[in-house]
């Protein structure tokens, strides 16, 4: 993601940088998210006298959801804080 965002980042124009620089703010949202389905999780394993909690397969989704949301995150903070670099740079010869 890094080497594709470096290399296209000329062609990335203002009005579209500004809207990746929101998905940092996309980011913390999820990231909450993230710690809510973690604090659920936890709580299953806890309260394991209810079948449905338990269940090996709620455990796999919740699982899997998990990790599909911090890769989401991750990809999220890497566009996010590239952007918001770029926006900087771009301002900054602006004003030269």
């Amino acid at each position: 993601m890094d080497e594709l965002f470096k290399h296209s980042k000329e062609k990335i124009s203002d009005d579209k940088l500004e809207w990746l620089g929101l998905l940092l703010e996309c980011a913390d949202h999820d990231a909450a998210n993230l710690a809510s389905t973690l604090e659920t999780l936890a709580t299953f394993f806890v309260d394991d006298n209810d079948s449905n909690l338990s269940s090996n397969e709620t455990m796999s989704n919740i699982l899997w959801g998990m990790f599909n949301q911090a890769a989401t995150i991750s990809a999220m903070v890497i566009v996010g804080g590239h952007a918001e670099d770029l926006a900087r740079e771009r301002k900054a010869a602006k004003a030269k």
